[in-house]
């Protein structure tokens, strides 16, 4: 499973213990509850950053209402900035929709109940009215969209978070429109149940939406992890073309919101590229890869909006071998730098403490490694972002530059599935994206191949 796994424990405690870790040793365990203060709304810097400043937020996430003054020497965090978790409503359909199609009265007593209590969150946990930061709703485990939706088989039934999304939608219209499906045949079956899932996605995000900004209307929100958050898909034409397909099938949601949250976590150790990947690795560019491509199709989706995305100083849950370890130096820099040079408006960190002992142990880290970066990167200025356009597409060059001197997607295509049908052969050198002297591609021919893709069209 490739997707953000969260601890309900202190997972916010990140924020305040970077403030102060630039001491030789670590600060006291903070103690709940924090207490909520008024001056980062009313005195801090308000609302989203200047073009001319990449802006570097900690996350808070919290099981109760609190506000944290940091503290943080020389790292300018901002602070204006509340992450609600998906299981701090427990109405929200983590399941999926059918859980809205199912529900006891139907949709009308569905938002009678969620809603409110959305509301009742947000007025508790951010009592100024007028808060006018980053304000993200962690609604990622069921898309909009229809075509590419992640998820796979599952018999654990419509009750377990089990991630067979359009699986269980199939199966609870096929029960509660039974009648309306009666006459179709299988291909009209399947487009019902693709019509019906974005309406009713599309009711569930604009009432929610709507629902935020009816009590803090200032707040520029954003839902989580939208685009989805993916490694794989990109390396694959096929289900790079789905997703980019399913994305543009709700050019409502992008209008709806006013932030657009990636995300792009580490999900592997990255280690220069020619050294013998181990479990739980991939080579740098096979990240940088990855962390570029996601981006570049929120920057897309995005249309002009500015872009945070998410990033994190630990490898993620899913990896056996690493997850939650401190992400080495290439993983802990490389998203942030990546941000800034794609021309994204800042990042935001994630990172969490669950216990005393997590604490005392991620101190010389942050001090050692996270803090001396981040204190010069917070320095540079911001990279606006070039809104390049990729070189029309005039047909498959067969992997090379077309007659205007630049790669294009159809380019991109033709490159991966030669590089793939060579099965990873052995380095032979650096080719300069063509092929090697033995006639197919090789991991350095992919490695220059990107960075010549990059260059032409970002």
């Amino acid at each position: 499973m490739l997707r953000h796994v969260r601890s309900s424990a202190l997972l916010a405690l990140v924020l305040l213990s970077l403030a102060s870790i630039v001491s030789a040793s670590p600060p006291p365990w903070p103690q709940w509850p924090f207490p909520i203060t008024a001056p980062i709304i009313e005195q801090g810097r308000r609302g989203m950053n200047p073009p001319s400043e990449f802006g570097l937020y900690f996350g808070i996430y919290a099981d109760q209402p609190a506000w944290f003054n940091v503290n943080s020497g020389q790292v300018p965090f901002r602070q204006d900035i509340v992450l609600v978790p998906a299981l701090a409503t427990p109405l929200y359909a983590v399941q999926g929709p059918h859980m809205i199609e199912n529900y006891p009265g139907g949709r009308p007593a569905y938002y009678a109940a969620f809603l409110p209590q959305l509301q009742a969150l947000l007025t508790s946990w951010i009592p100024h009215a007028n808060f006018d930061g980053l304000l993200i709703l962690d609604y990622e485990f069921f898309c909009p969209w229809w075509t590419g939706h992640y998820g796979w088989p599952s018999n654990e039934g419509p009750l377990a978070h089990d991630y067979d999304f359009r699986d269980d939608w199939r199966e609870a219209l096929s029960i509660t429109r039974a009648a309306t499906l009666a006459p179709m045949n299988a291909a009209q079956r399947e487009e019902y149940f693709k019509q019906e899932w974005m309406s009713t996605t599309r009711e569930f995000f604009e009432l929610t939406v709507a629902a935020v900004r009816a009590v803090r209307p200032l707040a520029k929100v954003g839902i989580y992890n939208q685009p989805t958050q993916t490694y794989w898909d990109w390396v694959f034409p096929v289900s790079a073309h789905n997703m980019r397909v399913g994305h543009d099938e709700v050019p409502w949601f992008w209008q709806l919101v006013d932030v657009v949250i990636p995300s792009i976590y580490s999900f592997y150790q990255s280690i220069p590229d020619g050294q013998v990947k181990g479990p739980g690795q991939d080579h740098q560019s096979a990240f940088e890869f990855y962390v570029r491509n996601n981006i570049a199709e929120a920057q897309r989706c995005a249309n002009g909006k500015p872009v945070y995305p998410y990033v994190s100083f630990a490898y993620h849950s899913s990896n056996a071998w690493y997850g939650t370890q401190n992400c080495n130096t290439f993983n802990t820099q490389r998203p942030l730098q990546i941000s800034r040079e794609m021309g994204c408006n800042g990042a935001l960190v994630w990172g969490w403490y669950r216990t005393q002992q997590d604490y005392d142990t991620q101190a010389p880290y942050f001090n050692n490694t996270v803090v001396p970066f981040l204190e010069q990167f917070s320095t540079l200025p911001a990279i606006p972002y070039a809104r390049d356009q990729c070189p029309p597409d005039i047909g498959s060059q067969g992997g090379v530059p077309g007659p205007d001197g630049l790669l294009n997607q159809n380019d991109f295509v033709v490159f991966l599935n030669r590089y793939f049908a060579s099965s990873y052969l052995a380095d032979v050198g650096r080719q300069g994206g063509l092929q090697g002297s033995d006639g197919l591609l090789n991991n350095n021919d992919f490695v220059a191949y990107v960075d010549m893709y990059m260059n032409g069209c970002r």
